[in-house]
């Protein structure tokens, strides 16, 4: 939760600092008598009580704080500033990639990889997300590293270059699933790649909690399906023993209102993303057909196929094009599961997405 945000200011340079007087007028705080030496953290807290409640470790002489206002989980400009208010330092950070999504709602945090860098700070490769809280409820592990050095540090020009592996397919809710735990849900992965992508050690991680990390030797060939599944036995039964390669189970669940999913590489790099939702512009059946067939019009094809038809099944979240950003709602369309298998559905035809105009010559 917010209570828990921080800012944490590091000196870079050879002698104390004295933050007397200083600002960061984003959260509307100013700094009390405080100086930070040569190379010391300072750790600016939402609510300095529940920070140092949740990070034991930390001490609590370099917390300072309360803060009055929440940083906007969507992104934010952070300026620091002196007593005369200039501006010493300036971020502007976002939750869309190339900045990582990790540290908005997951609960990682953004660290600066390369504090000696020229230039602005507002460039998404100078950051990356802390290691990923891997407890299936990420709200009672803590992630981030208040107080201390960042958990890696690399200073690029660029950000690194991601493998072409997709999210392609997702159930999260299916029909007529009664059990505490959602046995029947399942992610697909494609690889988009010309050659053959080692994944293993890549995590497949949700902000409601889902947690896997692929196996050793993992290696996905070009056009090649994976299923991850929350329960693979259970999914076989329903779907029969033709799925391809199917890995599982997961720790967690994907969220049956909305989650955010996200795939990611050994450097902690988003290899792929999707906030998906279960309303309107996203598709409504696709969650459990839309949780109640009251909601569904008549003339609804379900209506005439029996209700055993959908048991543990129901419609899945399907990507239309590789070409397209998976986090576009366009970007998907909600068919019946075919885990393991491309659908062949004409929701999923090409379409277009680039066009070329050349106007008239005016005639002089």
């Amino acid at each position: 939760g917010e209570f828990f945000e921080f800012i944490e200011l590091l000196n870079t340079g050879s002698s104390p600092v004295d933050l007397t007087g200083y600002s960061i007028p984003v959260v509307g705080f100013t700094f009390p008598s405080v100086t930070v030496p040569a190379g010391g953290f300072l750790v600016v807290a939402r609510n300095r009580a529940q920070l140092l409640r949740a990070y034991t470790t930390l001490p609590e002489e370099i917390v300072v704080g309360d803060y009055p206002t929440a940083l906007k989980n969507g992104g934010s400009t952070i300026q620091l500033l002196s007593s005369q208010s200039a501006v010493e330092f300036e971020v502007a950070y976002n939750d869309k990639v190339p900045w990582s999504p990790l540290a908005d709602g997951f609960g990682s945090s953004l660290e600066l990889l390369c504090p000696s860098a020229a230039g602005s700070f507002s460039q998404a490769h100078l950051w990356g997300a802390s290691p990923l809280p891997m407890s299936v409820d990420p709200h009672q592990e803590f992630g981030g590293t208040p107080g201390a050095p960042s958990s890696h540090s690399v200073c690029l020009s660029a950000p690194l270059p991601v493998e072409k592996v997709e999210i392609n397919e997702i159930m999260y809710n299916a029909v007529s699933q009664n059990a505490l735990e959602d046995k029947h849900e399942f992610i697909e992965l494609k690889s988009d790649s010309l050659l053959p992508v080692d994944i293993s050690h890549w995590l497949l991680v949700s902000a409601k909690g889902v947690r896997f990390m692929f196996p050793p030797d993992t290696i996905l060939d070009p056009g090649e399906l994976l299923v991850v599944a929350k329960d693979p036995v259970s999914l076989n039964d329903v779907y029969g023993s033709g799925l391809g390669t199917v890995l599982g189970g997961y720790e967690g669940e994907l969220g049956n209102g909305g989650d955010k999913l996200a795939l990611i590489d050994l450097n902690l790099a988003i290899v792929d993303y999707v906030d998906y939702d279960d309303s309107f512009p996203w598709p409504h059946s696709a969650d459990s057909l839309g949780a109640s067939f009251n909601d569904l019009p008549p003339e609804s094809p379900i209506f005439s196929l029996p209700i055993d038809s959908y048991t543990y099944k129901g419609r899945s979240l399907n990507r239309r094009s590789s070409s397209w950003m998976s986090n576009i709602v366009g970007n998907w369309v909600d068919l019946l599961p075919s885990p393991g298998t491309l659908s062949t559905d004409p929701s999923l035809a090409p379409v277009i997405d680039a066009l070329g105009i050349t106007p008239l010559k005016t005639q002089i």
